[in-house]
């Protein structure tokens, strides 16, 4: 247990050695610490999910919990440390230790033994504990054991005439957060976490920054594999109108990655009405199959696709809430965009295809002089074609924009290759609230059905209600309906359809 406690022992000293030689040697330094932030448990049951999931079960139950606490210590007017404290986080309640053994799951063609169906690298879950446990453990919904305690972010703020300079591991989060999401809200499970340098400099109303993030580095003596992202953002916040833009170029050498994004928003108060709207453009290439490798196949007489490794990426999202907040009540529309994918799957570049790939390719690699790993690779690049696609046109919502409770939340993840609509309310009676909201959702590219003709756009209708109750402006509960009627495109590509019906409860702790 020693090792899940040390990332608090270790954050708690620095932030000891920090305060307490500045207090004590002089009170006039104005040092000052502050907390926020929440302790959250969550209690969610979905029921009708085997048709589409194909278990065995129709109904699913867990409860999680999370507590996220953001310590800031500010030294004098000018400098600040800020830090990010996930503990517990999306910990299931409850003894939930599964051992996971490593499995390498290939299906054959029943027909032909050297065919290879799919190929995966999964593993076995095999359950620990039982009625006499009496220990909890430390893992999520999907099985992966966390840290009890992981310091996510840290960071620090000078404020200088000239502006103001953040250095560290920071969240990231612009305009609605369908792109880049720090995951701050109390019902978001993720976050978009970089290491990042930035510089502000406001100017009345204005606000342009530049910076630069590093996102992934491997071999720091080579650099071929990091991967660098240069921003710059100008920004406006004056009511009534508040909004900017945000434009990003990532470049990876290893993948000659060239990507540009363009972030646009804006945001307009007036009286009682809000209304705000964000639109993200995603365009460049990247190579994710080396040509070495293609060339190699393609000597082989292999397939290598349209693209043969080079990828296009045009994609774009794009999201609208406008909505009236009164002080008993309010009602709002919402809509949002995600660009259709390629009408062919084999032009459309699969991530999952190309891990699968990879996968069979490092394999092969450990071992090539076995007829079984040769044959299990070439099996796997005529299987997973969709790894040379050619094209990104299709680019999902970040997963903390929680847009309803079941289709893009629990069937879909997120929202892509389709859009949605969505109206209602709210009533507040002081510190009880009642919301009732509906959604219709499409889907752009809708694909083959079970027949072979093309399937329909429909993907059908929600309904979501909640009620909640604030006790001492700190601790908030509240009680979740949601159903789902799904639309002819399910009927068309799944066998056995039904209605879907979740039941949630929310316990938070905010301060």
């Amino acid at each position: 247990m020693i090792y899940r406690i040390a990332p608090a022992l270790v954050a708690l000293c620095l932030m000891l050695t920090l305060c307490t030689p500045a207090v004590a040697v002089d009170l006039s330094s104005n040092v000052d610490l502050d907390i926020s932030g929440y302790y959250r448990v969550r209690y969610d049951n979905i029921f009708g999910t085997g048709w589409y999931f194909a278990e065995d079960s129709d109904w699913w139950s867990y409860m999680d919990q999370r507590l996220k606490l953001d310590p800031s210590l500010s030294v004098g007017d000018n400098i600040s440390l800020h830090m990010q404290l996930d503990c517990l986080r999306n910990v299931l309640l409850g003894q939930n230790l599964v051992e996971r053994e490593p499995i390498i799951d290939v299906m054959r063609d029943p027909d032909d033994s050297s065919v290879i169906d799919s190929f995966d690298l999964g593993e076995y879950e095999l359950a620990q504990g039982g009625v006499m446990s009496s220990d909890t453990s430390y893992t999520t919904r999907s099985g992966d054991e966390v840290p009890s305690v992981l310091l996510s972010r840290a960071w620090g703020q000078v404020t200088t005439p000239l502006g103001q300079l953040r250095i560290g591991r920071q969240g990231s989060h612009y305009g609605l957060g369908i792109f880049s999401n720090d995951g701050n809200g109390l019902d978001s499970d993720n976050g978009d976490t970089y290491d990042r340098f930035m510089w502000l400099l406001k100017v009345g109303p204005a606000l342009p920054a530049l910076g630069y993030d590093r996102l992934a580095e491997s071999d720091f003596k080579s650099g071929t594999n990091d991967v660098h992202q240069f921003f710059a953002l100008f920004n406006w916040l004056d009511r009534p109108f508040t909004g900017g833009l945000y434009l990003a170029h990532r470049n990876q050498d290893s993948t000659n990655a060239r990507i540009f994004i363009y972030d646009a928003w804006a945001k307009v108060m007036f009286s009682r009405m809000t209304i705000e709207a964000e639109g993200v453009l995603f365009n460049g290439s990247m190579t994710q199959i080396p040509h070495s490798v293609v060339s190699e196949l393609e000597e082989q007489g292999l397939p290598v696709g349209e693209g043969g490794g080079k990828i296009e990426l045009s994609a774009y999202i794009a999201a609208l809430e406008a909505h009236w907040d009164d002080d008993f009540w309010g009602a709002g529309i919402y809509s949002g965009f995600s660009s259709p994918r390629d009408s062919d799957p084999l032009r459309e570049w699969d991530a999952d295809a190309a891990a699968n790939l990879a996968e069979a390719k490092a394999i092969y690699d450990a071992d090539p002089d076995d007829p079984d790993n040769k044959i299990d690779f070439i099996s796997s690049v005529v299987a997973n074609q969709a790894a040379f696609g050619k094209k990104v046109y299709t680019y999902p919502f970040d997963a903390d924009y929680n847009v309803d409770m079941i289709l893009w939340e629990e069937i879909f993840g997120q929202v892509q290759n389709g859009m949605y609509a969505k109206a209602g309310g709210y009533l507040q009676l002081a510190d009880l609230r009642f919301s009732l909201f509906g959604l219709y959702s499409w889907i752009n590219e809708s694909g083959k059905g079970r027949d072979g003709s093309d399937a329909s756009h429909e993907l059908g209708f929600e309904l979501n209600y909640e009620t909640s109750y604030t006790l001492y402006d700190h601790f908030t509960a509240s009680l979740l309906f949601g159903g789902f009627w799904p639309g002819q495109y399910f009927y068309d590509s799944y066998e056995d359809v039904e209605n879907l019906f979740t039941i949630q409860s929310n316990f938070v702790f905010h301060f």
